[in-house]
């Protein structure tokens, strides 16, 4: 007798859900685990009945969870589209740089260059990579990717804050001594420091951080764990986020006192000083987005949904 199909009815009494036919697979890991091979959706009833298919026998289920309105397919979209459009600028900006030699020769141009390069990889492996159905349930190549973007990502902030010390000694401690040598020192940090996140976080789990845990997080390769993703992710971009907007207070403070003390100074100091302060907002502003104060909105989000 050979065994072609074996057909398994269920009804589950959820609306919208996500179902996968399954069966238990002793070899799969230390203690087994779910696994789809042989099995397919063979009907579904009006969203309530569901019919599987298998070619084998052993224990069967249907895993069935609710929707996540987060990952429908319109919000999928619009990720990869924004994430496509901020790689053609990205692109644009990095070619800008190299082939201007004006730009490129410029110490501030080349901490831009080290931001928009880190930015674009990231998403590229993003892009690319962070779904773990590509990779045909390899472990090591899913962890890889969960290690590169973890390390792109802490990277994209110390960039940021790379920058704004830069941009500090540069218009408020123009004299200092240290300015000369400045460049060399947050590039060291900006490459160095993620780096040594990333090792730790993956030596202290013991690659454990970049490993399924649970169900839920099966579907995509980043860093998994409350603990390890509050202290490996969440910890160092806040600290970069508060460091970097702790450094635009500062300039923003340093350019009211000389505009104050200009003004002063001047026959015209009242037309002067209001000219200045529109011109410290928008400098203030541009800033702001520079060093991500865009993700003060963006980190809670993540935060909550995670």
């Amino acid at each position: 007798i050979r065994l072609r199909s074996l057909c398994l009815r269920v009804c589950v009494y959820t609306q919208d859900p996500l179902y996968e036919c399954v069966y238990w697979n002793t070899s799969k890991g230390a203690r087994g685990g779910w696994d789809n091979a042989g099995c397919s959706v063979l009907d579904v009833i009006e969203n309530v009945s569901i019919t599987c298919r298998c070619n084998h026998l052993t224990s069967f289920s249907i895993l069935v969870t609710h929707r996540d309105p987060l990952t429908s397919t319109p919000l999928t979209i619009v990720t990869y589209v924004c994430c496509a459009a901020s790689l053609l600028g990205l692109t644009a900006t990095i070619l800008t740089i190299l082939l201007v030699k004006k730009l490129r020769m410029s110490v501030h141009y080349r901490l831009m260059l080290g931001l928009s390069a880190t930015l674009w990889l990231l998403l590229l492996v993003f892009m690319v990579g962070i779904k773990k159905r590509y990779y045909l349930e390899n472990d090591y190549a899913c962890g890889t990717v969960a290690i590169l973007i973890h390390y792109l990502l802490l990277a994209t902030f110390a960039w940021t804050s790379a920058i704004a010390t830069f941009v500090y000694f540069k218009l408020v401690k123009v004299f200092d001594g240290a300015y000369q040598n400045l460049p060399r020192r947050v590039v060291t940090c900006a490459l160095t420091v993620p780096l040594a996140i990333v090792v730790l976080t993956a030596a202290i789990s013991r690659l454990g951080a970049y490993k399924d845990t649970s169900a839920k997080e099966s579907k995509y390769c980043f860093v998994h764990g409350l603990v390890g993703t509050a202290l490996a992710i969440y910890l160092p971009m806040a600290m970069s986020l508060l460091y970097n907007m702790l450094v635009l207070a500062l300039i923003a403070r340093s350019f009211k006192r000389r505009i104050n003390i200009a003004g002063r100074h001047l026959l015209a100091g009242a037309r002067a000083s209001s000219t200045w302060s529109r011109e410290l907002v928008k400098l203030v502003v541009l800033l702001s987005l520079l060093l991500g104060v865009t993700w003060f909105v963006s980190v809670p989000m993540i935060i909550w949904n995670s």
